[in-house]
């Protein structure tokens, strides 16, 4: 967090929380109620102020005021690049604990205990190719039956940008509520909307 920022919270420790303002789409992209941020310092300054509280709700300090997140997927969406997997927008993956595939085919990587990242859809054809069987040959149709039935184990190598690329289970999940419980993540919508000060 921004030294500005936590002495901005120090001098003014009472003021009013947000909520409904500030979402961040599948892809990963900040909305300012229907209007998209572009604004590349404002992007940055979100980013660097960008945190979860003990409830599991995503926020920005903006200055003294936190601004609870909504998210359309995930608190956080990762994205695939030539130097290895990021997160919006462009904080470096170090660490992958798990990989998770949905029914409907979408991807989410376990970054720890309480971040969770949606994998951007346009990236998914692209991180897919690192999913394999313990003997490092790609899943038959066999494989996959096995597989979502928890009678065979299969892998996923996530390029990291800092390191070798990881190597972590990949998952089934039926519900996106246990995996978000697991994690400690809270769904929006929080509260009723309030203005920003």
């Amino acid at each position: 967090m921004d030294d500005i920022v936590i002495a901005a919270m120090a001098k003014w420790p009472h003021v009013p929380e947000v909520f409904g303002w500030l979402r961040l789409d599948g892809r990963g992209m900040w909305w300012l109620k229907h209007q998209r941020l572009n604004h590349v310092g404002m992007l940055d300054f979100i980013q660097r102020n960008y945190s979860q509280d003990a409830q599991g709700r995503p926020f920005f300090q903006n200055g003294p005021q936190r601004v609870f997140v909504d998210f359309d997927r995930a608190p956080y969406v990762a994205r695939h690049t030539p130097q290895g997997v990021v997160l919006h927008p462009g904080e470096a993956v170090d660490s992958v604990t798990a990989a998770y595939l949905t029914p409907d085919g979408e991807l989410w990587l376990s970054l720890s205990a309480s971040r969770l990242a949606a994998v951007d859809d346009r990236d998914l054809a692209a991180l897919a190719e690192g999913i394999h069987d313990t003997e490092g040959h790609a899943p038959s149709e066999a494989d996959w039956a096995a597989w979502q039935i928890q009678q065979h184990a299969l892998w996923l190598d996530v390029p990291l940008t800092t390191a070798t690329p990881m190597h972590c289970p990949l998952l089934p999940i039926a519900s996106m509520a246990v995996l978000w419980a697991q994690h400690g993540i809270a769904s929006p919508p929080y509260s009723a909307p309030t203005a920003p000060v």
